[in-house]
């Protein structure tokens, strides 16, 4: 049970119809003490400033000494009134039910309708509909009668008879009963279910004083006015003052064996209450980045409800998970805990800087923290709901004591693989070391920019496609693509595909959101849409079949089966080596249970992290920080990344027949050497000095009249490489366009490239680099790769050098592509 607080069931399509002693409450959980109900079935928790003044216009409270407190709450329509006594019991756990049960006794001879009672450790609320005016009066004086009548025999013997009848629950672990107490769940300590004597019940019956109880109406103005007077009426209480709030129980975390489902809960208490209940708001949706971060995790959580318990001026937050998964080791159980808490803690953060104490509010005007209580009241549907939640808070808000400080409970209800020793219980332990560490996570580098609008983040494999062959050419491609397609501008955040052979990924950036975020929140922010497109399941079928035909159009020479050949033979059946995307038919037939499977692959193999951020190292410290922490219950970690196998090119000559095929095309692929750092600067001088309007592919075949087309392509990076000749020749010169081909190719092993010719390449190459970093993504992708992948400068030796070794006679792939005979 929770009281005045918020238990949401996620993932419910509509508000659910719960019966509740024959009466219809939409969305009440009634047995969470009003639950959703309270919070109605969703909704934000950003404050309307004209709906805040209604809201406080509509709820109104007073105090008085010597009498109980009392709330009104203005509401017309209901065919009923709503009428409330809240209770704060300052005695052990079994007090609340004792006490509960006896004021609810008394109370039933005065002819209420539906008496209902809702139990917390820490007191009890009884709340009912009332007809007419006079039983408003009387449920004031009766209520306030039956807590100040002093226990007789024939009480005792009748509440020790039905607590025989009725034991309450006990925990099966401390850590079960600290999290319970902390939800305001009437659960028993395993060490706290001793009999009580007559005298016991006696002594916490004195103990209830006049400012642990407080009454709520819920109703037009003239049931509010006869409830006025009933409180006015009421003799004054001898017992004042207030018996004092517990402090919250010390941090506890543990677990039980038991058959399925696998039950994680965890829960923060000891926090600011108007903070509480933003954050249960926030973590219910179904998109939250609570719900996505532990079901991305091990095992996959589902969150099944979020409630929160106010008490003494502090609230409680509790979140439940459920899972399905077998039976997870002890490690990871403890990793999912800390990753959940962790959220919670730091949405609370947030939520408490921005929405509780973002601003001073004039003092006219109600603020934040004012307009979350009075919303609670005002969500409720219906009247007697609304009573039992306002009844309660005022209770709360006498309480001027500070929060006392966040305490962690964590309970977990499963089995463990492999089984633990009896006696032990390893949860604990665990979840102290299970936290982000500086050794856990991406590699991460940063830079800073100050002045630049955006704040960037890349973050990629640098194992590229390593692990994908012929059947998988391809997949990481179209698994980022996807990925970035389907998430790109939530929360004003751009997402990119990075594709390349050494390295693919997502980059990320985004400009300020509002003149008042700070660096540090929109590098998180950032930071969170990075992490959140990739953890979310998915991408779905439409986004990837999105992406399938964007980057077949990418693919300029459409489905060549010639060109598909030769990358195949060149890389060892391995085409994705040499161009990422992989070919037109390899990408084609991918299924979007594969992309899928890559996307996790991805998110749980070797990632490095680049942020540049426009501020300072401090906003960037920030961003890294947020996402390795978002990142951490996948356990994308540092693993080694697939190891490359020396590539054999199927060198020779290739005969294929295609449809729409003319015979006058050629593909000349030519490996060339690989090295760890990628291509060398002297591949790229050879593309560029090949393809110049005056370059060598035209003065060898344009020039005497053997093609209409000729281009050149340096493909690959550290695992393989190759230069992709394509031909088109005019009608029966193909062979001798290809002879021509290999006769350039010798010339330029013998040494025919000159001075001249790198120095040419050479300013070629430098003016496309200054035009890269010129571009932000271009230095983001400098700063990725590092100073130990850039290659060397190029030279005229090491042009000679890779020509001597790469265009030795024989070693090339010829496709041939002919029309069907």
């Amino acid at each position: 049970m929770a009281f005045a607080g918020a238990a949401f069931r996620r993932y419910q399509a509509s508000c659910e119809i719960v019966r509740a002693t024959n009466i219809l409450l939409p969305c009440a959980l009634i047995t969470g003490l009003l639950g959703a109900g309270t919070l109605g079935c969703g909704g934000s928790s950003q404050v309307a400033p004209q709906a805040a003044a209604i809201a406080s216009a509509r709820v109104q409270s007073q105090t008085n000494p010597y009498r109980p407190r009392l709330t009104l709450v203005e509401r017309e329509g209901d065919p009923l009134r709503g009428l409330a006594l809240a209770v704060h019991v300052a005695a052990p756990p079994p007090a609340s039910s004792l006490l509960a049960w006896l004021a609810e006794g008394r109370l039933r001879g005065a002819d209420l309708e539906s008496l209902s009672t809702r139990v917390s450790p820490d007191g009890f609320v009884l709340y009912a509909l009332a007809k007419e005016r006079e039983a408003i009066a009387r449920f004031i004086l009766e209520s306030s009668r039956a807590l100040t009548t002093p226990l007789s025999t024939l009480d005792a013997e009748r509440l020790l008879q039905r607590l025989a009848s009725e034991p309450l629950r006990v925990a099966r672990s401390a850590s079960e009963a600290a999290l319970a107490r902390c939800a305001g769940a009437p659960l028993l300590a395993p060490s706290g279910a001793a009999r009580p004597s007559p005298g016991d019940i006696a002594s916490w019956l004195d103990a209830v004083r006049v400012n642990d109880v407080a009454f709520a109406t819920v109703g037009s103005q003239e049931y509010l006015d006869a409830a006025d007077r009933a409180q006015a009426s009421l003799p004054p209480w001898s017992r004042l003052g207030s018996g004092g709030w517990r402090v919250a129980d010390e941090a506890r975390v543990g677990s039980v064996a038991s058959p399925r489902p696998l039950a994680l809960s965890v829960a923060l208490g000891g926090a600011s209450a108007a903070g509480v209940l933003a954050v249960a708001e926030h973590v219910a949706q179904p998109d939250s980045l609570l719900a996505i971060r532990v079901g991305a995790g091990f095992p996959a959580w589902q969150v099944e409800r979020v409630s929160t318990h106010l008490a003494g001026g502090s609230a409680c937050l509790r979140v439940d998970m459920q899972s399905t998964s077998a039976a997870p080791s002890a490690d990871a159980v403890a990793r999912s805990a800390w990753d959940a808490v962790d959220e919670l803690e730091h949405t609370l953060a947030r939520v408490t800087a921005s929405q509780v104490n973002g601003g001073q509010p004039a003092a006219s005007q109600p603020g934040p923290a004012q307009w979350l209580f009075a919303r609670q009241v005002l969500a409720a549907e219906a009247p007697h709901e609304a009573a039992a939640v306002a009844a309660w808070q005022a209770l709360n808000a006498a309480t001027s004591t500070a929060a006392p400080g966040l305490q962690r409970y964590v309970h977990y209800s499963g089995e463990l693989a492999p089984a633990v020793a009896s006696g032990t219980d390893p949860l604990p332990s665990l979840f102290e070391r299970a936290g982000v560490t500086d050794a856990s996570g991406p590699e991460a580098v940063r830079q800073v920019e100050p002045g630049q609008g955006s704040f960037w983040m890349l973050l990629a494999t640098p194992c590229g496609t390593s692990a994908e062959d012929t059947a998988s050419a391809g997949t990481l491609a179209l698994a980022m693509h996807a990925t970035a397609l389907a998430a790109t501008g939530r929360a004003g955040v751009v997402l990119e595909p990075w594709l390349s052979v050494d390295g693919i990924g997502l980059m990320a950036h985004a400009t300020a959101a509002a003149a008042n975020e700070s660096p540090a929140a929109q590098a998180e922010r950032v930071a969170e849409a990075l992490a959140s497109a990739l953890l979310r399941a998915g991408p779905s079928p439409e986004a990837i079949a999105a992406s399938r035909e964007v980057l077949l159009g990418t693919i300029a020479e459409g489905p060549s089966p010639g060109l598909a050949l030769a990358l195949r033979q060149v890389s060892a059946n391995r085409p994705s080596w040499l161009d990422a995307r992989g070919t037109w038919t390899t990408l084609s037939g991918l299924s979007a249970r594969s992309v899928e499977l890559q996307r996790q692959a991805f998110l749980r193999g070797r990632l490095r992290l680049a942020s540049v951020g426009n501020h300072d190292e401090t906003q960037t410290i920030a961003g890294e920080r947020r996402l390795k922490r978002l990142l951490h219950g996948a356990q994308s970690g540092r693993p080694a990344c697939p190891a490359r196998r020396p590539v054999l090119p199927a060198s020779g000559q290739y005969r294929i027949e295609a449809a729409d095929a003319r015979s006058n095309e050629a593909i000349i692929a030519v490996p060339l050497p690989a090295m760890p750092e990628g291509l060398p600067a002297e591949a790229h001088w050879t593309e560029s000095l090949m393809n110049r309007t005056d370059g060598w592919l035209a003065q060898a075949l344009q020039q005497p009249g053997l093609v209409s087309t000729a281009r050149a392509r340096v493909l690959g990076g550290s695992g393989a490489a190759a230069l992709i000749i394509e031909v088109s020749a005019l009608e029966g010169k193909r062979d001798e366009a290809v002879a021509q081909v290999r006769g350039l190719l010798e010339r330029l092993r013998l040494g025919a490239a000159t001075s001249d010719d790198a120095a040419l390449a050479l300013r070629l190459l430098e003016q496309r680099n200054m035009e890269l970093g010129l571009n932000p993504r271009g230095r983001v992708l400098e700063l990725w790769r590092g100073a130990q992948e850039r290659p060397r400068s190029g030279s005229l030796e090491g042009l000679r050098a890779l020509h001597r070794a790469a265009f030795e006679a024989g070693r090339e792939v010829v496709v041939l592509t002919d029309p069907p005979q």
